[in-house]
């Protein structure tokens, strides 16, 4: 149970600097800080004490899709509808480095566990997972012949998992290889992934309106989530909490959806957004009790402990 001293189930902050949808939010490793990327090509770095911005990021031409910090929060990807990647200096907000070697737009990006090199992901057919080094060399393109949305590298550095949006299958690699372990099909066409801090699970979210957790030792699918609204639209789920007891994702409803994960149980439903779908969550890994969600409606809500209405 999660009480009512912890569970973060209220907006204290209200973030509107954005002027169009915002489509991505992640907190940093170290839960200092926030960034968020949206439609208006433009991306913010919020400091969590009081989320006043530290640095507004204004390079890229179209829309940002994406964000990723490096294990030690020093750097931070974004990725763009532009068809580029770029790798930012936290610190001052400089640009480090361009990728622009995709014929796509760049969907996601993911660190090696030792921050030394970076995967970027593309909705290009040629060149659709890219393993760079933090200078821009090229390490390794992997074949052609689907799309991918996004995609994660386990915390272990063992694995890549790749979302192929042409098809409702998930790629599997051995990161230390580059060599596919497996492919698991879906029954909807996959949107995003995210991979528990241990490595052994994977969240998925599917355009059929369900969340899919698999096993990535065994390969299958061992628990689902239903109830939030989703079709075409990208939403981002995360786990959630001290001991990531919970899964957290938004919905095309406006709405957050909070489920146990173990059971698959909907513990809560939370009304924060004004209209629009809620594109994206991220829960402050430092702070159990704070999560963050972004929104069509322009707007980010930070969430906090609640004053009442345990969660059980």
């Amino acid at each position: 149970m999660c009480d009512r001293n912890d569970f973060p189930l209220r907006v204290t902050h209200g973030l509107n600097q954005h002027s169009d949808e915002v489509w991505y939010c992640e907190f940093s490793h170290d839960g200092t800080k926030l960034v968020t990327a949206g439609k208006d090509h433009n991306v913010l770095i919020y400091d969590t004490s009081d989320f006043v911005v530290l640095h507004h990021l204004k390079d890229h031409r179209h829309g940002v899709s994406s964000a990723s910090w490096s294990p030690d929060d020093s750097k931070l990807i974004t990725c763009s509808q532009d068809k580029t990647a770029r790798v930012w200096n936290v610190e001052n907000g400089c640009c480090l480095l361009t990728i622009d070697r995709h014929c796509d737009p760049v969907t996601a990006a993911a660190w090696a566990a030792d921050g030394d090199s970076f995967v970027t992901a593309s909705l290009d057919l040629s060149s659709p997972l890219c393993h760079w080094s933090i200078h821009g060399s090229s390490l390794h393109m992997w074949k052609g012949g689907f799309r991918v949305q996004d995609c994660t590298i386990s915390p272990d550095g063992r694995r890549l998992v790749a979302v192929d949006t042409d098809s409702a299958n998930i790629h599997v690699f051995d990161f230390r290889t580059y060599e596919e372990d497996y492919c698991l099909s879906l029954p909807g066409k996959p949107t995003s992934v995210a991979i528990s801090r241990n490595s052994k699970h994977v969240l998925v979210n599917l355009t059929e309106g369900q969340i899919q957790l698999v096993d990535m030792e065994a390969a299958v699918v061992v628990q689902r989530y239903i109830g939030q609204e989703q079709g075409v639209y990208v939403i981002r789920s995360t786990f959630g909490g001290a001991a990531e007891k919970f899964v957290v994702s938004g919905s095309e409803d406006s709405r957050v959806y909070i489920w146990q994960k173990e059971d698959g149980n909907l513990v809560k439903v939370l009304k924060g957004h004004i209209a629009g779908c809620v594109n994206s969550i991220s829960w402050n890994p430092t702070n159990p009790s704070m999560f963050a969600s972004a929104g069509d409606d322009c707007a980010v809500r930070i969430w906090t402990s609640e004053i009442n209405d345990p969660v059980q």
